[in-house]
């Protein structure tokens, strides 16, 4: 494919995801997946305080107050994202205007059991304190649960090679290797326990996957399942890893 092609593509791809977005109102359709795989943090809430830092329409919070959370307090700058999270009524559920790189607020303090942080390390400049704010508020044998995306699938390095901006989202400070995502934790006081891919790397019809899953449900679950199992077949292809981490 020519550049023009290829970046053709990369636009209609975002588009398509901003319009399954809006369609399912506001919240991305994969949230609405039932798979057990994709709610893969799920089996650490143990009935016990959760902190989602970065939790936008409040998806995972919701999630981990169904799966049994005493608390779930989310924290997110974005106040239009919170007003969907807040709308969801979900019981225990916490949320408040809030800067994930600053300490929690008082009005929340406490140490929790799990440390949520996914799809949020890669659009924050001061990781490191980001990261700090999580270790800080984690139980002795509490765990952080993050995401983080991989920069190395075959679909974006071809875009590199093109000369073609690479990034999943045009907001990313950064996307990793491994090693570097595994040297910002351990730079931070963490040891990873855990590492599992996510989801396999579609290119330039992930987007349209993704519209399509916002007027049709049924079809976008077994579809997310069969590229969930493609990613852990070929885990080097996988959008990004999901990662267990413990304070070393």
């Amino acid at each position: 494919m020519t550049r023009a092609v290829l970046a053709a593509l990369c636009w209609l791809d975002r588009k398509c995801r901003a319009a399954a977005i809006r369609l399912n109102g506001g919240i991305h359709p994969k949230h609405n997946v039932g798979d057990d795989r994709h709610r893969w943090w799920s089996r650490h809430v143990r009935g016990g305080r959760v902190l989602d830092l970065g939790c936008g329409t409040g998806a995972h919070a919701v999630l981990a107050s169904r799966t049994g959370a005493r608390i779930v307090v989310g924290l997110d700058t974005d106040q239009a994202a919170l007003k969907i999270a807040d709308a969801r009524g979900a019981r225990h559920c916490f949320f408040a205007v809030w800067d994930a790189t600053h300490p929690v607020p008082s009005d929340y303090d406490g140490k929790f059991g799990l440390v949520l942080c996914l799809d949020v390390l890669e659009h924050v400049e001061d990781r490191a304190a980001l990261l700090g704010v999580a270790r800080g508020a984690l139980a002795t044998d509490g765990v952080l649960a993050l995401t983080a995306p991989n920069r190395e699938t075959t679909w974006r390095r071809r875009l590199r090679a093109a000369g073609l901006d690479a990034r999943y989202d045009a907001d990313h400070r950064i996307e990793y290797v491994w090693d570097e995502l595994e040297g910002e934790l351990k730079d931070s006081g963490f040891r990873v326990v855990e590492r599992l891919p996510i989801v396999y790397d579609d290119g330039p019809v992930t987007g349209l996957k993704d519209l399509l899953g916002a007027v049709w449900p049924a079809w976008y679950r077994q579809e997310m399942a069969r590229r969930v199992a493609r990613a852990y077949k070929r885990p080097e292809e996988s959008k990004g890893w999901a990662v267990i981490a413990e304070v070393a």
